[in-house]
């Protein structure tokens, strides 16, 4: 199957918002998304305060248009259109608006504008849209004005574009300039509204009120006071400001009681007593306060990005604590790497010195005790040694005994003797060269897989550096948690590529546990929809681990047969859930059947589920593995193995096979076989190891199988591609297709039989 890429986390947004959205029909979306957009363009062409005649509708719609959404941008300039009748009776704004609106389709059609081209866009907006100005009021400095309307214009358009992609940035936390300028953005629209009346109420205000409290409750009184200021500073609301100021210093505080609602309350009560003229604004105070629970529940995912000033909670001191630990672990064993490098090998000797020292064995041994050892090796030393080394040389090229002994007979009188010597010593130096080999080897493989861990230890260590990173979400959360009342012990938050991650030891109250609560919680807080990932229960308190919710699920079918006349299979697998959205399993078929390999391959599956359940890369995993089974067997033994890991957030799937049967992806009627040349774990003392991505989609299904089932079925049906063609006739979910398999396996089988099948399902 062909490699697919991971697809991105904002894919995964996308679809969670699809998910959410879908009981609505596609029509009706697009017509509520068009009418509130139409209703923005009639809102906002009187201007700012009416002295800049559609300068924000033009301004919303150029944003769209930069950002390649024309059918946004079209609905703003369509609603503009609309406020310009509604508003002028005079032709000439309207035919210009048109003439602006042709020109912004011809410039998006022919520049093709990206992120980069806003530049090009901020100055063909101020140079555009003055003559609007010029041409509807008829103004008797046009240069002036042109040139003070095509700066607020830009001004304005590059405002509200930099607060548009800040806001498609809440995976960090905004610097304090950029939460200004998203202030800014709402104030001016807030004054571009504030000549709109419903029911005799003013809709600027209500806008300007909510601002200043919602931004006091998401960030704190210091950023309650700098809205209150800004919306100050706009005029409408001028001779409020004190109250303003005041109003977003408390709504920091507020936001921790319970009961903010009524707090709040009575706080209007007592600013409106201190200034009487608040009476005249007091029904939109009204309106604001009712509206504030509704806007702080769509907003509370920007908390998370909202430069906080509240002190700051000891919440990583334990993933601290414990990054140290990990730390010295780490410089541990790569400590212990150059200990195994550096230990002292004597090298076998080669050559003549190992021929000369191979002829003193055999004389010590038996010449020593020889009467004709003084003629032998004193007056003929040279034809002795001659004749020692031939024998040596005759003895490696034909190990037979009687041969040896035959020539010794020539110039030995011990022929016997000195031929048991001379192959007793050959074997045993054969013997000692094999495993001085083996030991360097060896010593190799264990320095090399010591720095191999010291390596993904130090990996583990600066992973947890992602959670100090994550404090302003733990300072949130827990904010939010204290607000509610809920006691926790500690609480770490981290991101990773789809979303969130939280751990949090939350206290019992009255023996209970507050799954449920804290996960509505974090859940609002976070702006995703959680799940309890993992969830211990102890004496006191519940230990929980929230993610996302996946996109996906997996269905898993196992089935295992052991060989005819043995109750053990020699097959061993394993399927689990890991954190953060995966799912491992495992197969290992060790060599032979029985106990024996059962012993090898349940030894092989367990050390993968461990390895990788501690966030072990799977490739470092499968060389541990086998650098493991290298060392510690005896004897030349094996285990093939077949690796598979789905990502339940995307459905990406990585499968790595050693030594074993191929696989099989089936989608609908097609089948693709997953074959790999490697060789399994524990027969080399390095391997090779290939991952293989697949792009899943639901209902795909993965077939992992060991070889007994392909061998047993083709010995059946005469066809090494039995199992393929089966397949591709067959329809079903996991347990079908497996069961199905199982029942064209014949019963007297001489090898183990399993059968792994894997279906992916859309939640």
């Amino acid at each position: 199957m062909s490699v697919v890429l991971t697809r991105q986390s904002t894919v995964y947004r996308r679809l969670s918002q699809a998910k959410r959205v879908a009981a609505l029909p596609y029509g009706l979306r697009r017509g509520l998304s068009f009418l509130g957009l139409v209703f923005l363009g009639v809102v906002t062409i009187k201007g700012v305060y009416g002295i800049a005649l559609g300068i924000l509708a033009y301004v919303y719609s150029v944003s769209y248009a930069a950002r390649n959404r024309m059918p946004e941008a079209r609905s703003i300039m369509f609603g503009g259109l609309i406020g310009i009748l509604i508003d002028s009776r005079s032709l000439f704004p309207l035919l210009y608006w048109i003439a602006l609106w042709i020109v912004l389709e011809i410039f998006v059609l022919k520049v093709k504008p990206k992120y980069k081209n806003i530049k090009v866009m901020t100055v063909m907006a101020s140079i555009l849209y003055p003559v609007l100005i010029i041409i509807g009021k008829k103004l008797a400095f046009p240069l002036v004005t042109y040139a003070l309307y095509g700066t607020l214009c830009a001004v304005l358009l590059a405002n509200n574009y930099k607060s548009l992609v800040i806001l498609q940035e809440r995976d960090r936390v905004w610097d304090n300039e950029e939460v200004i300028s998203l202030i800014m953005s709402s104030v001016i629209f807030g004054s571009s509204v504030c000549v709109i009346e419903v029911f005799g109420l003013c809709v600027g205000q209500i806008v300007m009120w909510l601002l200043v409290a919602a931004s006091g409750m998401l960030g704190g009184p210091l950023w309650g006071v700098v809205a209150a200021a800004l919306v100050s500073f706009s005029g409408s609301l001028l001779e409020y400001s004190h109250c303003l100021i005041m109003l977003g210093a408390f709504t920091g505080v507020i936001s921790m009681m319970k009961g903010y609602a009524a707090v709040l309350i009575a706080l209007t009560f007592v600013l409106i007593v201190m200034n009487r003229n608040l009476s005249a604004v007091g029904p939109e105070i009204i309106v604001a306060e009712i509206c504030l629970p509704f806007l702080l529940r769509k907003m509370q995912p920007l908390k998370f990005s909202v430069p906080s000033f509240v002190p700051p909670e000891n919440t990583e001191s334990k993933a601290l604590e414990l990054k140290a630990r990990i730390e010295k672990f780490s410089e541990t064993l790569e400590e212990l790497s150059k200990v195994f490098r550096g230990i002292p090998i004597e090298k076998a000797e080669e050559g003549d010195k190992t021929i000369s020292s191979l002829i003193e064995a055999i004389v010590a041994k038996v010449c020593r005790s020889c009467i004709q050892r003084g003629s032998c090796w004193e007056r003929d030393f040279y034809t002795t040694y001659a004749n020692m080394f031939d024998l040596l040389v005759e003895s490696e090229e034909s190990p037979s005994g009687e041969s040896i002994c035959e020539k010794a007979r020539r110039w030995c009188s011990q022929p016997k003797e000195i031929t048991d010597s001379t192959l007793s010593l050959l074997k045993m130096r054969g013997l000692d060269i094999v495993w001085q080999k083996r030991l360097i080897e060896s010593k190799g493989v264990v320095a090399n897989q010591l720095k191999g861990l010291a390596s993904v230890v130090n990996n583990l260590s600066n992973q947890l550096e992602l959670l100090e990173k994550d404090k302003h979400c733990a300072e949130v959360s827990s904010f939010e948690l204290k607000r509610k009342g809920i006691k926790f012990d500690s609480i770490e938050c981290c991101r990773f590529e789809h979303g969130v991650t939280v751990a949090i030891s939350v206290m019992k109250q009255d023996g209970n546990c507050l799954d449920k609560e804290v996960r509505g919680i974090i859940s609002r807080v976070t702006g995703q929809d959680c799940i309890i990932e993992r969830h211990v229960c102890k004496d006191g308190f519940c230990e929980l681990y929230l993610v996302p919710r996946y996109m996906y699920d997996v269905n898993v079918y196992i089935r295992r047969k052991p060989a005819a006349g043995y109750a053990i299979c020699g097959d061993s697998c394993e399927e689990v859930s890991l954190k953060k959205g995966r799912h491992l399993a495992v197969l290992s078929d060790g060599m032979g059947v029985g106990p024996e390999a059962a012993i090898q391959s349940s030894t092989v599956v367990s050390f993968i589920e461990k390895f990788i359940s501690l966030d072990v890369p799977s490739t470092e995993t499968l060389k541990l593995v086998n650098s493991v089974s290298y060392l510690s067997c005896e004897e030349d033994t094996f285990a093939t193995v077949d690796l598979v890991l789905i990502d339940k957030y995307t459905g990406e799937v990585r499968m790595s096979k050693l030594g074993s049967a191929q696989s099989y992806v089936k989608r609908g009627r097609r089948v693709e076989a997953i074959t790999s040349n490697s060789v399994p774990v524990g027969m080399l003392s390095s391997i090779k190891i290939v991952e293989k991505h697949c792009q899943f989609r639901p209902k795909d299904i993965l077939v992992v199988v060991s070889d007994g089932v392909i061998n047993e079925g083709a010995k059946r049906y005469e066809d090494p591609r039995w199992l393929e063609k089966l397949l591709i006739n067959v329809d079903g979910s996991a347990d079908e297709i497996g069961d199905e398999i199982f029942s064209k396996l014949p019963m007297d089988n001489r090898d183990d039989l399993t059968v792994m099948v894997l279906e992916l399902k859309l939640i």
